[in-house]
């Protein structure tokens, strides 16, 4: 059975490198995508319009503008299609969607991703100025309401399809590993599972809250200890998958700096264009890499990042 994705599109090169994204990263033998748009036909604005002799002249204008733009997305959807096939994807796996808007864009988003769909692909930006506002704030609004499927944002063209999951034992954490295998099996993605251990304050292993006592004489050995049994679960759930296990990869550091600093850092450092967080951390990492808590050379490598929450 293949994966059905559902990516939300509003005609701009940030939504095309979305639809670039699933067609690099993700196997297109098993997966079905849905180009989705939600569309606003404006008809009770017009009808308002056409009452008001002030602005009863305006409406060709308005009307014009709005076929120009419906010509700029089925332009763009085309140009969408023909990208996933040029990818491998079977001509009846690309699918377009239009919803009319009822609840607005997010909300009517996160309905749809309830009609059997694996993941959520937004871009990190939208059509112009005001719209990057406004899609930066709708990535986050998905990834914080929808839970039950991995919301994926693309901030840029696709660096490759090396994955890395931000790991710590916990249950949302083997979330995003089960979620990987289910999405990339088939693929030939590398994958490592990421472990930070902070030396400096409070972090998660499974499910419990942990701090390494500042005279720990080996970090590393007590993660080891704690996190070790939970990453051999991981890699044989990846295997299990269908991943191969060649392209599998644990590691395990212990760090006194922001782990999201380093999150970032390494994984663009190493060629990781897609890193995998769960729900746990999601404030703080928004905070930190979206938010700007982090400098200006982190905050330019996050924005060629693509961040799966899970």
């Amino acid at each position: 059975m293949k994966n059905k994705v559902l990516v939300a599109v509003d005609g701009s090169t940030h939504a095309l490198e979305a639809v670039r994204y699933v067609a690099t990263v993700l196997p297109m033998a098993t997966t079905e995508v849905v180009l989705c748009h939600v569309a606003n036909e404006l008809p009770e604005l017009f009808d308002d319009l056409n009452d008001n002799p002030l602005y009863r002249t305006k409406t060709p204008a308005i009307k014009e503008w709005i076929a120009d733009h419906r010509h700029t997305v089925s332009h763009f959807m085309e140009q969408a299609r023909d990208l996933l096939e040029g990818a491998g994807m079977a001509p009846d796996a690309a699918t377009v969607k239009y919803l009319p808007l009822r609840l607005g864009v997010c909300q009517d988003l996160i309905r749809e991703t309830y009609q059997g769909y694996s993941a959520v692909v937004v871009g990190r930006a939208g059509m112009s100025r005001i719209k990057d506002i406004v899609f930066k704030s709708a990535a986050v609004h998905l990834a914080s309401k929808v839970r039950h499927i991995p919301v994926i944002v693309v901030g840029g063209p696709p660096i490759s399809k090396r994955v890395m999951i931000a790991f710590d034992g916990s249950h949302e954490s083997m979330k995003g590993v089960s979620w990987v295998g289910s999405l990339l099996a088939g693929g030939d993605n590398d994958v490592i599972t990421y472990s930070i251990l902070s030396t400096t304050g409070h972090f998660w292993i499974g499910e419990k809250e942990i701090c390494l006592p500042k005279d720990a004489p080996d970090p590393l050995a007590v993660g080891r200890e704690m996190v070790g049994a939970h990453l051999e679960v991981a890699r044989e759930c990846l295997v299990a998958a269908g991943m191969s296990a060649d392209r599998i990869a644990c590691r395990l550091i212990a760090l006194e700096r922001d782990r999201a600093f380093a999150l970032v850092e390494t994984a663009m450092g190493c060629g990781y264009g897609t890193l995998v967080v769960g729900r746990r951390g999601l404030i703080s990492f928004i905070e930190a890499v979206f938010g700007g808590r982090v400098s200006q050379k982190v905050l330019k490598m996050a924005d060629d990042l693509t961040v799966w929450i899970v």
